[in-house]
C-alpha cells in the first residue's frame, strides 16, 4: 500500500511540473498547424 501511495505521489508531482509543459507543446503544435494551413 506505501509503495502504491509513494508512486501516486510522484506521478503527481511529475503531472503537476509537466502540466504547463504540455499546454505549451499543444498550442505551439497549433500555431504550426496554422501557419502550415495558411501557406497552403
Amino acid at each position: 500500500c506505501l509503495a502504491v501511495r509513494r508512486y501516486y505521489n510522484d506521478f503527481e508531482i511529475v503531472m503537476e511540473s509537466s502540466g504547463p509543459f504540455l499546454i505549451n507543446v499543444f498550442s505551439t503544435l497549433n500555431v504550426t498547424s496554422l501557419i502550415a494551413n495558411f501557406q497552403q
